[in-house]
């Protein structure tokens, strides 16, 4: 039976829980690191490696059951509760030689793919850790919680995606000709710009505060409103929009048929092994980096020790070596 605006009512219901999902998983998301630091004590690189590891298993995990459901689905009549699985066909299966090379040429893109995954985590740790030592009072009695400016990111995400299509696809279009108007792969390529341009507005911002937290050590960093950390996060769902959204037309539709499932499930491969990625790095930074005071790194809890400038530079750096690898490889990539 088909329902409001011609979904049926199976599909209206894998929204509805899709949606409760993400409420879910975000909410947690959010707040996790203002709550091992502020609540368990934990220092913010611990926190920010368990968020990242925490975020690295839930989306690694889509990866192993996608190739499961393309390849072993049909092998199995019945998965039962108690995990016992009932063989119906023995045949083995192969991947084809061609199968193999479809994934292969895609094995670059998707490593490329991994900075900007890194780049990700941070609205969700080392920003909303920075936005916890500025000035956070509006009005006489209340306090902006940190993890809150991540709705600008949402917000952002949400209004982009229908002017996107009504208004930047358009313009496009006149200019280039084409029905698309920009190629899956050229609208990555802003994405990844748009993410080290986030990042680089970052580390000015972060630069800032230290200066100021340094220059005036009785009042600190947090004569710095929270609001100066807007544009980091709404550049960040602007390169979602572009990103994100690319990424997934693009694997979907280069994976062969038989292999769609793990065609959806390789952009959150990318999410999952960056997050891991992301929490090796900073393990090594936060020992790479220890002064010769021997007690703080560029993650120091300390916020006039801390340098998380030259963490988000170094991320800037590698989206920037990562656009321009992509680049050079997407341009062979048809050819």
């Amino acid at each position: 039976m088909v329902s409001f605006k011609g979904l049926g009512k199976s599909c209206i219901m894998v929204i509805v829980v899709a949606g409760v999902e993400k409420f879910t998983f975000k909410g947690i998301q959010s707040n996790l690191v203002t709550y091992l630091t502020e609540v368990m004590k934990m220092s913010t690189s611990t926190a920010v490696k368990i968020v990242n590891i925490w975020f690295g298993v839930s989306y690694s995990l889509p990866i192993i059951a996608a190739f499961l459901a393309d390849y072993f689905s049909d092998r199995y009549s019945t998965l039962t509760i108690s995990g016992v699985l009932y063989v119906s066909d023995s045949e083995e299966q192969q991947m084809p030689i061609e199968e193999k090379k479809s994934l292969v040429r895609l094995i670059p893109i998707w490593g490329m793919l991994l900075v900007f995954s890194i780049v990700l985590q941070q609205p969700v740790t080392f920003f909303t850790k920075q936005g916890l030592g500025m000035k956070r009072n509006f009005g006489s009695g209340f306090v902006i919680p940190s993890a809150s400016l991540q709705g600008a990111k949402s917000i952002t995400i949400i209004l982009l995606v229908p002017v996107y299509d009504k208004i930047v696809t358009p313009i496009f279009r006149f200019i280039t000709r084409s029905k698309k108007g920009i190629t899956v792969m050229q609208r990555m390529g802003v994405g990844l710009f748009l993410s080290a341009l986030a990042m680089a507005i970052a580390a000015v911002i972060e630069t800032q505060r230290l200066n100021i937290s340094r220059r005036e050590p009785n009042t600190g960093s947090d004569q710095m409103n929270i609001f100066w950390l807007l544009p980091q996060y709404i550049i960040m769902g602007m390169s979602e929009v572009f990103t994100i959204v690319g990424m997934q037309e693009f694997f979907y539709s280069e994976v062969p048929t038989k292999l769609k499932t793990l065609g959806m499930a390789l952009p959150t491969g990318v999410f999952g092994v960056g997050s891991f990625l992301s929490a090796i790095l900073i393990s090594i930074l936060d020992k790479a980096t220890i002064g010769r005071d021997g007690k703080h790194s560029w993650f120091s809890d300390d916020e006039k020790e801390s340098h998380l400038d030259k963490y988000y530079w170094l991320l800037t750096v590698l989206s920037a070596v990562s656009l321009v690898c992509f680049a050079v490889y997407s341009r062979k990539f048809y050819h």
